[in-house]
């Protein structure tokens, strides 16, 4: 409002300085020529005027904005405002966890047990064709001494505390309707996760962990941490047997 009252007043202020070359002439044609030549002189003026002005407000209105943007340090970022957005940042990340769940139940329940069941049957078929077959193991003499197989007694580091920020939540779906959940650091390793399966009853050897969705096997480099395998804070993961070439 007040830019439209200094316009108005440029344009009178133009149009008193206009009158001054009329002083004097007494024909009324030249009087009424020499007004409306000027007037429009004057309105062009004021158009122009106010492009400029208005051209010269838009750009020092960014330039202060990228200035401000530019010179806001960390330490006059609200905390407040920080912690909201950590919550509901935390919010979306365990509502995409929910819905990756979900996803998986339903892959699972489409593919993987139609796939297991189909492999089961196949080694059925397998073990029927091999009963039938004669005894080729090597056999030990009576009195003989039995080597000892020491069991190797797998040891667990203990879990974080849920506050930690650095506890990722694992659970582990064996595939025979039952899961297991344990809080692991981001620095444990793939082994230790293998370890967790081998206490499961699972053998790293003929079994594999995987990843819910997508679906993929966990790298083969034991030594990996699960800080680089970039789990989320709960992550569900599935017992899957290694494919075998004899199949």
């Amino acid at each position: 409002m007040a830019y439209s009252w200094c316009w108005v007043c440029l344009l009178g202020v133009c149009a008193g300085l206009a009158m001054i070359p009329l002083i004097g002439i007494d024909h009324p044609s030249l009087v009424v020529w020499r007004l409306f030549r000027l007037s429009v002189q004057a309105l062009l003026v004021y158009v122009f005027g106010s492009l400029v002005f208005r051209t010269i407000c838009a750009l020092w209105r960014k330039t202060r904005n990228f200035w401000y943007k530019n010179t806001t340090t960390i330490d006059e970022i609200n905390p407040v405002k920080v912690q909201d957005y950590e919550v509901r940042r935390h919010l979306l990340a365990d509502d995409q966890q929910e819905k990756y769940f979900s996803q998986a139940e339903i892959y699972k329940k489409a593919i993987l047990e139609p796939r297991e069941r189909a492999k089961m049957e196949r080694k059925e078929r397998l073990l029927a064709n091999v009963l039938g077959q004669n005894y080729t193991g090597e056999g030990r003499k009576l009195g003989s001494r039995v080597p000892v197989v020491v069991a190797q007694v797998i040891t667990l580091p203990e879990q974080p505390e849920e506050v930690d920020p650095t506890a990722v939540t694992v659970t582990i779906d064996d595939g025979k309707g039952q899961r297991h959940t344990r809080r692991f650091s981001e620095e444990h390793t793939v082994q230790t996760l293998n370890d967790y399966m081998s206490i499961l009853g699972f053998a790293p050897e003929r079994y594999s962990l995987c990843t819910a969705y997508p679906r993929k096997q966990l790298p083969d480099r034991p030594n990996m941490t699960i800080k680089e395998l970039d789990f989320s804070r709960r992550t569900l993961l599935f017992v899957q047997e290694k494919d075998d070439e004899s199949d």
